[in-house]
């Protein structure tokens, strides 16, 4: 098991790691896995705000929408331990996939809309 050095609230350590590595996995995602939020090159802190409000809606969609996929097809495991790609990845790529060809796969971009509209429940397709 890993160990975290930490001289105050020792016992808090672990879990304020816990959050702060989702923030940083979020921003990961918002700047070069998927994105590219740099590129907008925004100096509007209202525009900012609201492009970041939008990202963050699409990365939980995307992150959801990988969720349900890994449970109908599981990720293989890379040699090295890890998953071939992250769950956001796997689910942001079968997103644009069906925007992409949306007259064909009208009922599964539903099901996706569906997975954000109410993730605990699911529906069989």
């Amino acid at each position: 098991m890993n160990s975290l050095a930490r001289n105050k609230e020792p016992t808090q350590a672990l879990g304020r790691y816990q959050k702060r590595w989702r923030i940083e996995v979020l921003f990961s995602a918002l700047k070069k896995r998927g994105f590219n939020f740099e590129q907008t090159h925004l100096t509007d802190p209202e525009r900012i705000k609201k492009l970041v409000a939008l990202l963050a809606i699409a990365f939980t969609w995307a992150h959801l929408v990988g969720g349900w996929l890994a449970e109908k097809k599981p990720l293989k495991i890379k040699k090295h331990g890890y998953k071939e790609r992250s769950l956001f990845r796997y689910g942001l790529d079968h997103l644009q996939y069906l925007l992409l060809n949306i007259q064909l796969q009208m009922t599964e971009f539903y099901h996706c809309v569906w997975l954000l509209i109410c993730p605990q429940e699911t529906q069989e397709t």
